[in-house]
């Protein structure tokens, strides 16, 4: 049984989250038994359990779970037959993970048989790790049960009862959260009709003067003002009534890191005596809060990232001494504040990321350029891969190529961002950088190619206006001096695909930096600076170059929030997407493209890529709305989702073929179905084009229009 009460509450939320999930994915998994995605989402569950048991001693717990993890990867991986060959070994061994885990809370002994376990998951893919095994059947795992408490006459004696405390779900304070931040937007709404107050105030006055006093007794101007006074007031009191709702909430949920952080040095010693090595954990910083779901949330990454450094990053005790370090390695975890958001940081002193098996790996996987290079963002891209791995085997804590994967999946659904660097032969660091806060976000408002983009003010240096001439070429990249130096820079429309902008005027310059990197992006118009309610995009949509997800402004209108992190990246290296803009072969006249795709963000992307290519649009919601539309509209092609409610992208396409008059009309599928087997299903149906939404390039939507046209 886990001692420490918190560490036994932490541990339960978390398997009782984690089996949940993996509960539900293996339920589909048995409907779509080779779909790889969800085979890689099991095995970082498996993962993140067996560290969880790890970290607090819990061998047999650890040893399933690893067993696990291990069968899974084999199905994956093609080694071992689909689940439905294992699916009762498999199901009986993660219901005896939950048994364990419920041993673990209690103290209440299971009747799981780890040995039976073990060798029926070792006949589906061996494993490295071994224990005693007997030749039992899978034991039937029942709860424990519930000890019968003696009746007894006497009435006890009560203590005086008051509750000092109350502990509340944080999906209620998650609610209250939304809440606040929508109260946020409805004020910047108000705030909005208070300006237009304003101004309808003054044509009053000014309608009222020339007339003087001989023109009624002025009772229009006086109920306008009456008017305006009220909104004034009950804008100055929504404005307190919000801050102080969202302040008070958000303190609410603030905790130290020390929370967090406390799990970690036993986990950290243990790792590195089983590795034969020596290691110890520096935290520093351990008394910065931060929200509590965001801590919770990132246990899983600083477990994985601190077993990277001891397993990848700390040598063994002879090599450092001939290297000439202490035989002890040091691995630090650091916490500091980072403008409105905070920064953790893991960092050792060890031997740095293993660079020849780095470009190795790059160069088979076709990521490096000319002369061998590695961009960064390639660099960035295979580091925190799915299956990437420098060590040499598969173990029970490397050689899977999970963690880092875990790292970034979890930092980026937390609306962060993260970076490396690494010291050949001294170490390695991994930072990342996240909100204090999920519900809204800072951003500054400007103005490109037409439409409204937003960028997270912490990412945002300052601001300037450059005139053309102020931007020379060096080292082969457009450079101006911003202040006291020289820095890239960049038109904003170009790194986004739209046409670029020709002027002899001044253009507003955002200069954004992470840590030491800094550069300039052009835009056409600096709005303004506007607290939103911060959407990201869903797995549906994959990664949208540059964007981070979206936002509804106080006006109604869709913004799109840049990533800074992914500018920088693209100004640093050049790789910048061309131009999207219509293909030579185009006909004179603009050509018509229905867009059918029921996600709002997507629908709205994508239109503005098509338009900025010259194509006019018309757009619909799912296939039924899309047949409407077809018959009051004639379009040149169809650009369509296929997972859409009432009918998906497959069945238009098939009913269009089925159509005389749209047989030859083409279809391009853009979709998150990725698979051989998807594809196929997609151009038997009858689509001209099969485009995945992971890593979605504008261009080769485009190509691809353009070649069908």
């Amino acid at each position: 049984m886990i001692e420490d009460e918190e560490l036994r509450r932490l541990f339960q939320a978390e398997t009782d989250e984690h089996l949940q999930r993996l509960d539900e994915a293996v339920l589909r998994l048995e409907k779509a038994p080779k779909e790889a995605a969800l085979l890689e989402e099991i095995q970082r569950e498996l993962h993140s359990l067996k560290g969880a048991g790890r970290m607090l001693g819990l061998e047999r717990f650890e040893a399933l779970a690893h067993r696990l993890e291990t069968a899974f990867r084999a199905i994956r991986t093609g080694t071992a037959e689909p689940i439905g060959a294992h699916a009762d070994n498999l199901s009986a061994g993660l219901g005896a993970l939950r048994a364990l885990a419920a041993e673990a809370i209690t103290g209440e002994p299971s009747d799981v048989d780890t040995g039976a376990l073990a060798q029926a998951l070792d006949e589906l893919a061996p494993t490295p790790v071994t224990e005693p095994t007997r030749p039992t059947a899978v034991p039937h795992i029942t709860a424990p049960a519930v000890p019968e408490t003696a009746p007894t006459d006497a009435m006890p004696e009560l203590p005086t009862f008051r509750i000092d405390t109350v502990r509340v779900e944080t999906d209620r304070l998650d609610a209250l959260m939304t809440l606040a931040g929508e109260l946020t937007v409805v004020r910047g709404r108000l705030g909005r009709s208070r300006r237009e107050m304003e101004q309808l105030e003054a044509w009053a006055d000014e309608q009222r003067r020339p007339y003087g006093t001989r023109r009624g007794n002025g009772s229009a101007p006086a109920l306008v003002r009456r008017i305006a006074k009220e909104i004034y007031a009950i804008d100055d009191q929504l404005e307190r009534v919000g801050q102080g709702l969202a302040e008070g909430i958000r303190r609410i949920r603030l905790v130290p890191c020390s929370t967090l952080f406390r799990l970690f040095p036993r986990m950290v010693r243990d790792l590195a005596r089983r590795q034969g090595k020596e290691a110890r954990l520096v935290i520093e910083g351990e008394q910065i809060p931060a929200d509590k779901h965001i801590l919770e949330r990132l246990k899983d990454p600083l477990m994985h990232l601190l077993s990277n450094a001891v397993c990848h990053g700390i040598e063994p005790i002879p090599e450092r001494e001939r290297l000439g370090k202490s035989p002890e390695g040091s691995i630090y975890l650091r916490a500091r504040r980072a403008g409105t958001g905070i920064e953790i940081e893991v960092a050792d002193d060890g031997r740095g990321l293993d660079m020849e098996a780095f470009r190795e790996e790059a160069q088979r996987r076709g990521l490096t350029g000319e002369g061998g290079q590695l961009p960064p963002s390639a660099a960035e891209q295979l580091l925190f891969s799915s299956g990437f791995s420098t060590w040499p085997k598969v173990t029970e804590v490397a050689g899977r190529g999970v963690g880092l994967n875990v790292v970034k999946t979890n930092v980026e659904q937390l609306k962060g961002s993260l970076s490396y660097h690494t010291y050949p032969g001294a170490g390695f660091a991994v930072c990342l950088r996240l909100p204090t806060s999920l519900a809204t976000t800072e951003v500054l408002l400007m103005r490109c190619a037409g439409d409204v983009y937003g960028i997270p003010i912490d990412a945002v240096r300052h601001t300037q206006n450059l005139p053309p001439e102020a931007i020379f070429t060096s080292e082969g990249l457009a450079t101006a001096r911003l202040g006291n130096e020289a820095m890239p820079v960049t038109p904003l429309e170009q790194l986004l695909g739209y046409p670029p902008v020709t002027t002899d005027q001044l253009r507003p310059c955002v200069i954004i930096g992470m840590r030491e990197e800094q550069a300039g992006l052009l835009v056409d118009e600096l709005i303004e600076e506007q607290e939103v309610l911060f959407k990201p995009y869903t797995d549906r949509l994959g990664a949208v170059r540059h964007m981070r997800g979206a936002s509804i402004l106080d006006t109604g209108r869709i913004c799109l929030v840049l990533d800074a992190a992914s500018l920088l990246d693209a100004i640093r290296t050049q790789q910048l997407q061309p131009a999207s803009a219509p293909p030579e072969s185009a006909p004179p006249a603009p050509a018509r493209i229905l867009l059918v795709e029921d996600s709002i963000t997507t629908r709205a992307q994508e239109r503005r890529i098509l338009e900025a290519a010259g194509y006019r649009v018309v757009t619909a919601a799912d296939g039924v709305e899309a047949l409407n539309k077809l018959a009051t509209e004639q379009v040149d092609a169809v650009v369509s989702d296929i997972l859409m409610p009432r009918m998906g992208g497959l069945e238009l396409t098939e009913w269009l073929r089925r159509d005389e008059r749209y047989r030859e009309l083409p279809v391009v599928l853009v979709t998150t179905l990725e698979s051989a087997a998807d594809r196929r299903r997609g151009m038997e149906a009858g689509a001209s084009a099969y485009i995945p939404k992971h890593g979605f390039d504008p261009q080769v939507l485009l190509e691809a229009l353009a070649r069908l046209l």
